[in-house]
């Protein structure tokens, strides 16, 4: 984002529980020079969570997902930085665990993060669609800061494609802009075949 950089490690520790890296920039004026800030982990992750898959910063948030999370149903975690200067900055976990609009095993949500301002939109390519079923259609959960509250509130209807198909993996990327998203449909053939 400018004053910080996030790489995230998805294979790191006992079992790919994943990590993720903070820099900051020394001189944002001067140089491009960067410098470790911080490790970031997630208390309750576990073997095979894969925390970091997908990163995304924005302001003074950083979303990470965890897609292999609860057999690779998947999870996000947002972190939000407290303190005066770059090099002083504190992140430190919100409460608001992201999840699914619809929670299932081999959904992969976390596939895809992006975050601009108080918006965060998650991909969850492998999920599949209904009426009529279709299998890893894909879409794409959308959640909005209550900054009442620090809840971050997903919206009650996904992002979905009206003609996806089957084997679409809509979802598979993501980003977040002032007013608008892009979502991706990586295996839409636009021909209305699967891609099976």
């Amino acid at each position: 984002n400018g004053q910080f950089l996030i790489v995230g490690s998805k294979f790191h520790g006992i079992q790919d529980t994943g990590a993720v890296y903070l820099y900051y920039r020394t001189n944002p004026v001067s140089d491009d020079s960067w410098k470790f800030l911080t490790k970031l982990v997630v208390t309750n992750g576990v073997a095979g969570d894969l925390f970091g898959s997908s990163v995304a910063l924005s302001n003074d948030h950083a979303v990470i997902a965890a897609p292999g999370k609860s057999t690779n149903s998947g999870s996000a975690y947002v972190f939000k930085r407290s303190g005066s200067t770059a090099a002083t900055s504190i992140w430190s976990v919100m409460s608001s665990v992201l999840t699914s609009s619809t929670s299932a095993p081999a959904n992969y949500f976390g596939a895809s993060v992006s975050i601009f301002r108080h918006v965060i939109a998650v991909g969850v390519p492998n999920g599949d669609l209904t009426s009529p079923a279709r299998e890893n259609a894909g879409w794409v959960d959308v959640f909005v800061l209550d900054t009442n509250t620090e809840a971050w509130v997903r919206s009650s209807s996904p992002l979905t494609i009206s003609d996806a198909k089957a084997y679409d993996y809509t979802g598979g990327d993501v980003s977040v802009g002032p007013g608008f998203i892009l979502v991706a449909s990586s295996l839409d053939d636009h021909t209305k075949l699967t891609d099976v």
